[in-house]
């Protein structure tokens, strides 16, 4: 998932690290360690690495893995508020990143992509 760090504050990486840990590094949906890699149906846990380098390195070991970057999630879907706080964001994989923004996602198909950001109210 792309994000446009210009709508994000300057010390997002250092909130986003702030979260991660706050995880244990694992996803807040489905428990799934940061840097494993996972079966794409099944998503069993086939290797757990410390990092991205290290994780892309083992990869080439197994067929079928796909590797788990957490992302930290707006829990109110709106990257624009400024006002960042803890209790607002959730360190989620990308399956439960997609699956908790789905509802967000069909909104901004249907209103456009910055709806909430000129308080569009359509809930």
């Amino acid at each position: 998932m792309p994000i446009n760090y210009k709508n994000y504050p300057k010390d997002w990486q250092q909130i986003r690290k702030r979260i991660l840990e706050r995880a244990a590094h694992k996803c807040e949906g489905c428990g799934v360690p940061n840097y494993s890699l996972v079966e794409r149906d099944t998503r069993l846990v086939k290797a757990q690495t410390e990092s991205y380098a290290q994780a892309r390195k083992e990869k080439k070991k197994h067929s079928s893995v796909i590797i788990i970057i957490l992302t930290v999630a707006h829990l109110d879907w709106d990257e624009w508020n400024d006002k960042i706080e803890d209790d607002r964001l959730k360190a989620l994989c990308q399956k439960c990143h997609l699956k908790y923004d789905q509802v967000d996602n069909k909104l901004r198909k249907k209103y456009g992509k910055q709806y909430r950001r000129f308080q569009l109210k359509f809930l």
